[in-house]
């Protein structure tokens, strides 16, 4: 790396960047997962983050408009990026392209890490649990 202070104002992540790094970062966490069991949290994150990063790679092509919601500069949502992945019309850009076919253990592969990542990523509250005394009383 050069020595000094950096050229650019700002730091710029390309999305192939944001894609790889997601990648990255699950891979550590896994590392990590023997000795900080927290890590695991991280593999589900990264996970997701890469599977939605690499979605949008692939519709993007050279139009960044095809992944941003109509009208907006917003990123579709991680579903229908999957969805769109899925289909011929959206994946059939360029002479190579062509679409994704998810098998069904896949499908509920990618569910179950939705589920998780929601659960896990936003901390949902979640009702204590009530330990019994001896005795039959509740703390």
């Amino acid at each position: 790396m050069p020595k000094g202070k950096p050229d650019a104002k700002y730091v710029r992540f390309t999305d192939e960047l944001n894609a790889l790094d997601y990648l990255e970062k699950a891979y550590e966490a896994t590392r990590r997962f023997p000795r900080d069991r927290t890590a695991w949290k991280w593999v589900v994150i990264g996970l997701h983050g890469a599977l939605y990063s690499f979605a949008i790679c692939a519709l993007k092509g050279t139009d960044w408009t095809r992944v941003t919601r109509r009208g907006t500069r917003k990123l579709i949502a991680f579903d229908e990026a999957i969805k769109r992945c899925q289909s011929i019309d959206w994946m059939t850009q360029v002479v190579h392209s062509r679409p994704i076919y998810l098998t069904d253990e896949q499908r509920d592969a990618i569910a179950f890490l939705k589920r998780i990542r929601s659960a896990r990523a936003l901390c949902a509250p979640r009702p204590e649990r009530r330990r019994a005394r001896p005795g039959g009383e509740r703390d």
